[in-house]
């Protein structure tokens, strides 16, 4: 099986599935929009606007099938009333032809991707991060130990894999011979440097000894599957984002998870924009290093510690379940810096003092989740839950 469609027989597609009436002629030019899927575009300005998404097909005609998982998660928004709130958060898919591995969701054109939104306005405006958070934490919330969205999602998917460790992690553990053959040489020196830190080795093995699946998780956190509306009027400290005016897209990896492993992810996301702006010079301590950053930790710190109030303002309830909660998250995030060094490895990016700093402050993370707290969100745990919203800690200590 081949990709059926493409900018020239798209709109055609979407009248014979009722989407567009006969009549329709789009207002703008067809678009491709290069992403892991084979994306299509469609704008109007007097109807809504869509994103086509096809699964590429491999050498045997077979797909990844990560386009159903993306529909089985609309399904299950549509089929529990209760759910039905987080709906405007989220991306809202319309049609999954199942036989050509095709799936059609409303395209939110006057949105913007928040890291294209980063890059652009070269700011971290805490406002958005604190949105983002509470998004994440209604979801996770709304779907949090309830049985019924566990079966259903368990009729189509895995659910035992929420439990194990990702594969990059496996792989650090158990070389074997092949990977001479897929690692250029310097990538090696990410094994061995892993490798070198029984101690890290450790805190991986009891992070996920300890994992709790428990609520719809995301599972691709990424900063470019968040969308924003960019006229949210920051310029004013009285105005408050909306909730719909920040939406949380690609749900393709969704599965029964952590919600410490989804919010961990996206901390890593966010420590990213300052561990990508080091320069490492071998002659540099870890500390200088980090220090010199062109981004420094202090230009994100303030949006870190207002995505982990926000979430925690909107989820309160979850530190009645997890007292260690905000230490997990601490360590999923440092996962996350690991799992994305061992990406550039196996995609030959270089492996240089950069990438080694990168996985001394992972290292950090996982080791030392208590000390980390103060570094990367600025203030103590303690101190985190002293600012929480007052309404939220009331509803907290009520439960204990």
């Amino acid at each position: 099986m081949g990709l059926i469609l493409s900018s020239k027989n798209v709109v055609d597609y979407l009248k014979q599935h009722n989407i567009y009436s006969q009549d329709f002629q789009p207002a703008f030019s067809v678009t491709i929009k290069e992403s892991k899927n084979f994306n299509i575009v469609v704008t109007s300005t007097t109807h809504k606007n869509f994103i086509v998404k096809q699964n590429r097909v491999d050498r045997k005609g077979q797909t990844s099938g990560n386009l159903l998982s993306e529909w089985i998660f609309q399904e299950l928004i549509n089929t529990f009333s209760n759910l039905a709130s987080i709906q405007p958060l989220v991306s809202e898919t319309i049609l999954f032809d199942r036989a050509n591995s095709i799936i059609v969701s409303v395209f939110y054109n006057e949105y913007v991707a928040l890291d294209d939104y980063y890059e652009t306005h070269q700011s971290y405006h805490p406002k958005i991060a604190n949105r983002v958070g509470m998004n994440l934490a209604k979801i996770h919330r709304a779907t949090y130990q309830q049985l019924q969205h566990r079966e259903y999602l368990g009729r189509h998917c895995n659910l035992d894999s929420a439990t194990r460790p990702p594969g990059f992690i496996s792989n650090l553990n158990s070389l074997s011979p092949s990977i001479f053959g897929k690692i250029c040489p310097d990538g090696l020196d990410f094994y061995r440097l892993y490798q070198r830190f029984p101690s890290l080795h450790q805190a991986v093995i009891e992070l996920y000894d300890h994992i709790q699946p428990a609520c719809l998780a995301h599972n691709d956190l990424t900063l470019d599957n968040f969308i924003i509306d960019p006229q949210i009027g920051l310029e004013s400290d009285v105005v408050q984002i909306r909730p719909e005016q920040v939406k949380i897209i690609d749900w393709e990896f969704n599965y029964w998870g952590d919600p410490a492993d989804d919010l961990g992810m996206l901390v890593s996301q966010y420590m990213a924009e300052w561990l990508n702006s080091l320069v490492a010079d071998p002659s540099l301590d870890l500390n200088t290093t980090l220090s010199l950053a062109t981004c420094p930790l202090e230009k994100i710190t303030p949006s870190l510690r207002a995505l982990l109030r926000g979430y925690l303002t909107a989820f309160p309830e979850i530190l009645k379940h997890r007292r260690d909660f905000v230490k997990r998250v601490i360590q999923f995030a440092g996962i996350g810096i690991i799992g994305r060094l061992s990406y550039y490895v196996e995609y030959h990016y270089p492996f240089n003092n950069e990438e080694i700093c990168k996985l001394q402050v992972a290292k950090n993370l996982l080791c030392h989740p208590d000390k980390s707290c103060s570094t990367i969100f600025g203030s103590t745990e303690a101190e985190l839950m002293n600012h929480m919203n007052p309404k939220s800690l009331a509803s907290l200590k009520a439960t204990v």
